[in-house]
């Protein structure tokens, strides 16, 4: 069970350095 936990957290930390590295793509994006 441990591991399936430690799985799911790397998923959500993963997920939202995904999420931030996109927004700040966008970002980019619109300023050029």
């Amino acid at each position: 069970m441990e591991g399936i936990q430690k799985d799911s957290q790397y998923a959500e930390s993963f997920i939202s350095i995904l999420i931030s590295s996109e927004t700040m793509f966008i970002k980019l994006i619109k300023w050029k």
